[in-house]
Formats: C-alpha cells, sequence, structure tokens
C-alpha cells in the first residue's frame, strides 16, 4: 500500500518538474523573441541615420566647375544610385529577420505582428522629423528634397552619357560656334542639377534648359536630353506636381526605346496617377510646381525637335514626352491651346510612309489624344470650317482643309498596308479605334468615314483590312501566339464598328448602302458575312475558344443585318415591278 502511494508521488513530482522545464522553456524563447525585436527596432534605427546621412552628403551642392568635374560626375550618379538600392535593400532584410522569428508550422499575420508594424512606421516617421528638426529643414522641404534624388538617380546613365558626350570631338560637326553653344548649353544643364540639389532653383528651368540643350546639340546629346525629361516629367507627373492635377488618368511608364524597337513595340505598363496627400508631400509648392502656362510651349518646342530629325528613336522619344503631356492636360482648356492647323501639319509629316512603324503608331495615339479636345474633333470633323477660335494666322483659306485631308489620307494608308507583323496589326487596331472615336461625335464624324479622301471610304478600307486578316496564313515558326492575339483584336475592333453603324438608327441604311454600291466591295462583305461565323473554319480555328466564340458571335450579328438589309432591298425591288407590270392607271375622260 506505501509502495503505490510512493509511487504516485513520484509520478506528480516528475509531472510537476516537467510542466516547470516547458513553462521555463516558453519563457526563454519569449525573451529570445523580445530580444530579436528590440535588435530590430535598433538595426531600423540605425539604417535611417545611415541613409538620411547620406541623403543629406549627396543633397550637398559641389560647386566644381562644369568644364573640371566631368569625372566626378559618374561618381557622383552612382552614389546616388547605390543609396536607393540600399534604400530599398532594408525592408527585405527586416522581413529575413521576421520570418526567423517566427516559429514552423501554417503561419498567419497576427494582429501583434500588425501592431509592431505601425510602431515601426511612428518610429521611422519620429526619426525622419527629428532629422529635419536637426537640420533646420521641414519635413515636406525634404520630402521634395528627396524626390529630386530620385528623379536624377532615375537618369543618371542618362546624364553620364550626355554629359561625357560633350567633351567628345563630334567628326560630323563643322561649325566651331554651335559646338561651343552645345558644350555651354550642357555645362548650363549641369550648373542647375548642382543647384537643384541644394534646392535653390525650381525644376521648371532644368525642363528649359534640356530643351534649349535639345535645340542646339547633335543627334547623341538630344537623344540623351529627351530620355531625361521624359524620366523628370513622369516622375513629376506621378507625384501630382502638376497645376491643375486629374486622378483619372493613367501615366505610361517609360520603355527605352531601342529595346521596345526590338520586341515591335511591346505593350507599356501602366499605374494610375494618384494625387498624394498635401500633409505628407512638399510637392505642391515651392520649387517642385509646374504652372499651367510652362506646358504650351514645352508641347510645341518637343513638336519642332521631332520634326528637325529624322531619327526613329529621337522622334519616338519626343512624341513619348507630347503624349505624355496631352494625356495629363485639360482636354477642354490646355489642349485647344496646342494649336490645331500645327500639329495637324506636323502629324502629317509624321505620318509619312518613309517614317518607322512605331513613329506612326506613336503619332495616331497623339491624334487620339488631341482629338479629345471637344473643338479639335469638331474642327477635324468639318473639315476646318469650324471652330474659328482654333484658327492660327493663315495665308490660305484652304490651308485647314489640306492638312487635315493630308492626315486622314495618311491614316488611310496605315489602313491599306498589308499587316503582318504584330506592330502593323497594332497600327492598324489603333487607326480602327480613332474612327470608331469620330464617328461617335454625330453626323459629321460619320460622314468623315464615308467621305473618300482616296479611291476608297474608310469603311470600305476596313472591310478590307478585315478580309485581308481572314486570309493571311499564320507561320508557325514565329511568335504565333503574340501575332494571333493582335489578329483576333484588330477583326474584333473592325466587327464592332462595322456592327455599331450597322445597327445605328439613322446610319444603318447609307453604311450597307456603302457596304454594297460596289462590286468588289460586296462580294466582300458577302463573303465575310458566310465564312466569319464558322467557327471550325479559318481563321477561327486557330484561336482559342473564348477568341473564337467572341468573333463568331460579332460576325454572325454582322451577318443578320447584312441579310436583313438585301432581304428589305429584294421587297423594295419587288414592289417597283409589281407596280410597273400593272401598267399606267386608265385616264378619266374629261
Amino acid at each position: 500500500m506505501l509502495q503505490r502511494e510512493l509511487e504516485r508521488t513520484l509520478k506528480q513530482m516528475n509531472d510537476l518538474k516537467n510542466e516547470h522545464i516547458e513553462l521555463k522553456k516558453g519563457m526563454t524563447e519569449k525573451d529570445l523573441e523580445i530580444e530579436a525585436k528590440e535588435a530590430e527596432i535598433h538595426n531600423l534605427k540605425k539604417a535611417n541615420v545611415d541613409i538620411s546621412s547620406r541623403e543629406m552628403d549627396i543633397d550637398q551642392p559641389c560647386h566644381t566647375p562644369a568644364n573640371e568635374a566631368l569625372h566626378a560626375r559618374g561618381s557622383c550618379w552612382t552614389s546616388t544610385k547605390r543609396v536607393c538600392l540600399e534604400e530599398s535593400a532594408h525592408p527585405e532584410l527586416e522581413r529575413n529577420k521576421s520570418k526567423d522569428i517566427k516559429t514552423k508550422g501554417v503561419q498567419t499575420d497576427l494582429p501583434l505582428n500588425s501592431g509592431h508594424l505601425e510602431r515601426k512606421k511612428v518610429l521611422m516617421n519620429n526619426i525622419s522629423s527629428n532629422l529635419c528638426a536637426i537640420w533646420g529643414r521641414p519635413a515636406n522641404s525634404m520630402l521634395g528634397r528627396s524626390l529630386i534624388s530620385k528623379i536624377l538617380a532615375s537618369c543618371s546613365e542618362e546624364m553620364l552619357t550626355l554629359f561625357q558626350s560633350a567633351r567628345l570631338p563630334d567628326k560630323c560637326e563643322t561649325s566651331t560656334e554651335a559646338s561651343s553653344s552645345m558644350n555651354n548649353a550642357v555645362s548650363e544643364v549641369y550648373d542647375i542639377i548642382v543647384k537643384m540639389n541644394s534646392d535653390t532653383i525650381p525644376i521648371q528651368t532644368l525642363l528649359e534648359a534640356l530643351l534649349n540643350l535639345c535645340v542646339v546639340g547633335n543627334a547623341v546629346v538630344v537623344s540623351r536630353a529627351l530620355r531625361i525629361l521624359h524620366s523628370i516629367l513622369q516622375n513629376l507627373l506621378t507625384h501630382g506636381t502638376r497645376s491643375n492635377q486629374r486622378n483619372n488618368v493613367s501615366i505610361e511608364t517609360y520603355v527605352d526605346n531601342n529595346m521596345e524597337i526590338e520586341r515591335n513595340n511591346q505593350e507599356h505598363s501602366s499605374a494610375l496617377l494618384n494625387t498624394p496627400d498635401p500633409e505628407e508631400d512638399g510637392l505642391h509648392i515651392g520649387n517642385m510646381f509646374l504652372p499651367s502656362t510652362f506646358w504650351t510651349p514645352f508641347f510645341t518646342g518637343v513638336l519642332q525637335i521631332a520634326l528637325k530629325y529624322s531619327e526613329e528613336g529621337i522622334r519616338v522619344d519626343a512624341l513619348s514626352i507630347m503624349i505624355l503631356t496631352v494625356r495629363t492636360s485639360d482636354s477642354k482648356g490646355e489642349r485647344e491651346k496646342f494649336g490645331f492647323i500645327s500639329v495637324m501639319e506636323s502629324l502629317h509629316q509624321l505620318l509619312q510612309k518613309e517614317n518607322a512603324l512605331l513613329v506612326k503608331k506613336h503619332s495616331v495615339h497623339l491624334l487620339f489624344l488631341l482629338l479629345n479636345c471637344p473643338a479639335m474633333l469638331k474642327m477635324l470633323c468639318s473639315g476646318g470650317k469650324d471652330g474659328s477660335e482654333l484658327m492660327e494666322t493663315v495665308g490660305c483659306e484652304n490651308e485647314p482643309q489640306q492638312a487635315i485631308n493630308s492626315v486622314l489620307k495618311d491614316l488611310s494608308e496605315c489602313l491599306t498596308c498589308e499587316a503582318t507583323t504584330s506592330l502593323e496589326l497594332k497600327l492598324c487596331r489603333l487607326v480602327v479605334n480613332l474612327l470608331a472615336f469620330i464617328a461617335s461625335s454625330g453626323k459629321l464624324g460619320y460622314e468623315v468615314l464615308l467621305g473618300s479622301v482616296t479611291a476608297h471610304s474608310f469603311l470600305e478600307l476596313t472591310m478590307e483590312v478585315l478580309a485581308s486578316q481572314m486570309e493571311c496564313k499564320v507561320d508557325f515558326s514565329t511568335e504565333v501566339h503574340e501575332l494571333l492575339n493582335e489578329r483576333y483584336l484588330l477583326m474584333r475592333e473592325v466587327l464592332i464598328l462595322l456592327n455599331r453603324l450597322a445597327s445605328h438608327a439613322m446610319f444603318s441604311k447609307p453604311t450597307l448602302e456603302v457596304l454594297m454600291g460596289s462590286k468588289r466591295c460586296a462580294g466582300l462583305t458577302i463573303d465575310i458575312a458566310n465564312r466569319l461565323p464558322q467557327r471550325s473554319k479559318y481563321p477561327l480555328r486557330q484561336l482559342n475558344p473564348q477568341m473564337a466564340n467572341d468573333l463568331a458571335d460579332l460576325a454572325q450579328k454582322f451577318r443578320s443585318r447584312v441579310y436583313g438589309f438585301l432581304e428589305e432591298q429584294q421587297h423594295s425591288t419587288a414592289e417597283r415591278c409589281d407596280t410597273g407590270a400593272s401598267g399606267k392607271p386608265p385616264r378619266v375622260p374629261r
């Protein structure tokens, strides 16, 4: 009996001992977790101090003359880029540490972790505010200066190449005066960058200096200056430093044009232009602000640069800058100031056959954005007869009509070319979208589609585009997926336009009359209406089921409207024949 009691007591003691060990082990793990978090906070403080001190070193102006500091500039841009990389590296370090603290198993984000992140955010804000107070600069101004550092770092390679090219002899340069003007312009840009780093000069001065450099520089300098301009504008517009901001437009990120040409103009990624909180940035005031009066002469200057140089890269860069400017402008106010006739004449030069496809595509894109201005769209549809407020001083009354007809002819040539590559298909689709937008403006816009600037109207040309894509075979040794996708998108846009016109209450009958007016166009229309709805035949059989069904449904709707029109025409013809067969009505005797 005593033996059993002793064994029971020993077992209880062992259980208590094990429980004590487990509790002690749990407390040890908790202490280790607390120590790890304290070390994390300490490293965060150290990282913020290092970053802020390095930014202060970068932002200090070096008053070395521009002609004596070309080698130092490369190191300056390299150090700036290194700081940005180090800034982005610390969050990854902290995430790795937080992963080590977690225990094994299925992990979830607990409220404790979110509270810890909030404390870290407050701590970072406090450190930033304290450092700004030590430097005697308000937090908003510091953030504005950080944006300058970000801008300079984003285009550091272009700046380095620009400054190095200024001291290289240009074999094509025959005038020492022109070379001196370019070197002076480069030196001026460098001096402005140094002063901007100390926050003593507005960003507008730098943009104007870069634009002036494009006027006096050679092709290499102009190319680099345009890329710097694009990078600066993209950063400024993304951070909402325009005079009249909009929150419903997208800013396309910049893509190297050489890479874009090699990839046949891969689509740009886009991000929503979010207006930041005025309390969290200092970009709405001071040296980062760009007035509304800046944009019209800036747009005109960039347009002249695009016309001056024939290089594809320069023209694409200039058009990208103009597109970025127009997309963020007021469609009813600022776009009217760009000058309708001069812009149309310039676009005519950029849309001619000798230009590269990428230049044409950007030119059509720019025209599309400009026509979003109601006054410009009205001017185009009326043939220059309406919209006197947009008329510049011209020497001939027929000049607006000539400029408009030239651009419309260029657009028709973009449709007549046989689109076999991805970039050609994108260009055709963009022109079709533009025509659909013009037709949606009303009767005058619809008449643009029916008008024959060339031998055929735009309506007939779109039908020819659709027929050619039905007959075009795919080379399966090339990038089939991208090509088929672009072909599907083009055919879809054409069918949507045709269905919209053929079902319109006012434009249905004249649309189908044009399509059936000539023997050739009528044959294409009937062939498309019969073949395209069949999913099992080419070209729908090469598409995935969803794309094929989409095109087949659109084609079936178009087929029903075409045959409905033909039946109506047959009934009208039969009625006329019956009336003629009955003879003349008897004469009433007097």
